[in-house]
């Protein structure tokens, strides 16, 4: 006789040998014994729970010579034809293979005709969510008015697919995931009856493993079986599913809470060499950190049986980690097993999710800090020999790059670490730089011929008026050189603290626009606490993002996204958390004091007089002729006298 896997030898013959699903047995043997079995059922549930075993057991207590029985004989025909699967009048079909509407038509001509030996022609409809709608619908009269001598068993794992029509037709029963002790004692009880030995702690890893499903659990002993040469321990189990040690699993989360980027790949080629699977690495891992919360909250649940061997080690670090670590890690593990799912090679991207928490812990290796500072100069090097280029365009005639304005609504940030105090806005550039820009995008439209506006004196050198709207923007000007390391006196000029996540988030959101994520991402994780006229200055907490800030070529860009905003050059530095310099920059911030709304109004008051003395503002009711008369004039000029103080000479 040829050789039968355990799950088709052990397959439940009656109701009493179900697993695990006490509810739907009992029920459908009250039906039986009090004759009120319906004529369409659904069996829903999760793979390996039994739902079809249950759909024969109930064909046969309904076909059997001495039923209808809730204890089918096995011994007559009916019985011993459903059980081989030989029955006429009891058809399994997979509808996964017979999804049509033609395999549909077929099925309900062969409704017509009557049972060929038992009591009923029952359809064992497997796998009923792939039918189509078209299938559904072509057998949706016959569901509700079938013949008297016909019932429907629907079988599927996705009972959310199937019509709404087909539902409220059926009687449904939901089948439930096997609990870990019921697995366990079918499998003791499987091996006792194939006469091999089953250590209770691999049977229980076994039954984890299986999720639930009883299918699954007794394929995964018939291979160990195979395996074993006497006792099935979990060693024995470990290895043959690909699963790490608890030992291993419990090293791997130290050494990544601790920063030790070379002992974690050093631990992960090892596994790998052994068999094991970068995505079952990361499983075991979830599950583990799973387990040391379940250890500090309740540290006698069974399931923790797992960890008998281990245990004083297993309570001390579920006592060493925080339910915060517990929870960043769970988050993290499930994030970089998303990205390596979708990949040819997760190994890379278990590696590098993993120095990644590594270097957020508080260190890494140095050597891969070096070598990430190589690749990040090499990276620097190729981006100012292009900027030189695109200068050298520029200066040839090509049009001048318009640097973004200063907006608060500019990128989000909320993202962005809220600082003590905040800095007003920062100044317009000197007229100067004005009129640099070359002539107005407005004089290029063909306007008629007017008579010119009276010339007007030039202005006195007074103080530069406040920017009266963040969108009008500093100079598109290049900026001069960034002074890296300059001596500069703490607490001159230091403007107030209301704009510094503003700030933040429009550095942030420059540098993403400009290709520099890796260093958005830095800033991202730093606090700027402390701006004044010459410098900006960053605190960050990694090792790893000191040494990226400190760089000269980072610098060199933080002072050009800085630039862009503040309108005036500045150097960047960054200082470590919890570091006498960043104590003293917080405090230079919380003594600086900004500029009064009162003095604010004064200075304008004294510009605005400063100009009067010059000349007369304009007025649109002293418009000439020519202007009056011409709407696209009028309409421009009345525009720009909204916007600014426009003054002309007294004639």
């Amino acid at each position: 006789m040829a050789y039968l896997a355990l799950y088709r030898k052990y397959r439940p013959k009656v109701f009493a040998d179900v697993v695990g699903q006490k509810q739907v047995s009992e029920t459908l043997v009250r039906a039986i014994e009090s004759d009120k079995v319906a004529h369409a059922y659904l069996f829903a549930g999760p793979r390996g729970t039994g739902k079809t075993s249950m759909a024969k057991i109930f064909a046969r207590s309904i076909n059997c010579v001495e039923g209808p029985t809730a204890t089918p004989c096995g011994q007559c025909t009916a019985c011993k034809q459903i059980l081989a699967g030989q029955s006429m009048d009891v058809l399994e079909i997979d509808a996964a293979s017979n999804r049509g509407i033609d395999e549909i038509r077929t099925l309900r001509e062969n409704v017509k005709f009557m049972p060929v030996e038992g009591r009923k022609k029952i359809f064992i409809i497997d796998e009923a969510h792939m039918l189509t709608t078209e299938a559904w619908n072509a057998l949706l009269k016959t569901i509700e008015e079938p013949p008297a001598h016909v019932m429907f068993i629907f079988a599927t794992t996705e009972a959310e697919k199937l019509p709404v029509t087909i539902l409220s037709r059926c009687q449904r029963y939901t089948f439930r995931r096997i609990t870990a002790d019921d697995i366990v004692g079918r499998l003791q009880y499987v091996a006792n009856q194939e006469g091999f030995e089953l250590d209770p702690k691999a049977a229980r890893l076994i039954a984890i493993h299986a999720d639930g499903g009883m299918r699954d659990a007794l394929s995964i002993l018939d291979q160990c079986a195979g395996m074993a040469g006497g006792l099935i321990d979990t060693e024995l189990v470990e290895n043959l599913i690909g699963l790490v040690s608890k030992e291993w699993v419990m090293d791997l989360l130290d050494r990544i809470h601790k920063g030790d980027g070379a002992g974690i790949l050093s631990a992960i080629s090892q596994a790998l060499v052994e068999g094991r699977d970068p995505l079952q690495i990361l499983d075991a891992l979830i599950r583990h950190v799973r387990a040391l919360l379940i250890g500090k909250v309740a540290p006698e649940e069974e399931e923790l049986a797992l960890y008998d061997t281990v245990k004083e080690a297993f309570l001390a670090q579920s006592q060493a980690f925080s339910v915060a670590d517990i929870n960043r890690y769970v988050h993290q593990f499930q994030s970089i097993q998303g990205d390596a799912k979708g990949v040819d090679n997760p190994r890379t991207i278990v590696e590098m999710g993993l120095l990644v928490m590594c270097a957020e812990s508080g260190s890494i290796g140095l050597d891969l800090e070096s070598r990430i500072a190589s690749l990040e100069a090499r990276e620097s090097r190729q981006e100012e020999a292009i900027l030189n280029r695109l200068t050298k365009l520029e200066a040839g005639g090509g049009r001048e790059s318009v640097r973004p304005s200063l907006d608060p609504s500019y990128g989000d940030q909320t993202s962005y670490p809220m600082p003590d105090e905040e800095f007003p806005e920062p100044s317009m550039p000197e007229p100067s730089q004005q009129e640099e820009r070359g002539p107005s995008p407005l004089s290029k439209s063909p306007l008629p011929k007017v008579s010119p506006l009276p010339k007007v004196k030039p202005l006195p050198k007074v103080k530069p008026l406040p920017k009266s709207r963040a969108s009008q923007g500093p100079s598109p000007q290049s900026p001069p050189p960034i002074p890296v390391g300059a001596p500069v006196t703490i607490g001159q000029g230091i403007v107030d603290a209301a704009q510094y996540r503003t700030i933040q988030g429009n550095v942030i959101n420059y540098l993403k626009s400009h290709q520099r994520s890796l260093l958005a991402t830095v800033l991202n994780q730093s606090q700027l606490i402390y701006v004044d006229a010459s410098k900006v200055v960053f605190v960050v907490k990694s090792a790893l993002n000191y040494s990226m800030l400190t760089n000269v070529a980072h610098a060199k860009d933080i002072g050009e996204a800085c630039y862009a905003f503040l309108g005036h050059a500045v150097a960047v530095e960054a200082v470590k958390a919890n570091s006498p310099q960043a104590a003293e920059y917080k405090a230079a911030v919380q003594k600086g004091a900004a500029p009064s709304q009162e003095a604010s109004g004064n200075d304008i008051k004294a510009d605005h007089e400063a100009r009067e003395a010059v000349g007369h503002k304009w007025d649109p009711a002293n418009m000439s002729p020519q202007e009056a008369g011409n709407p696209m004039i009028k309409e421009t000029l009345s525009k720009l006298s909204e916007e600014y103080d426009i003054y002309i000479e007294d004639k």
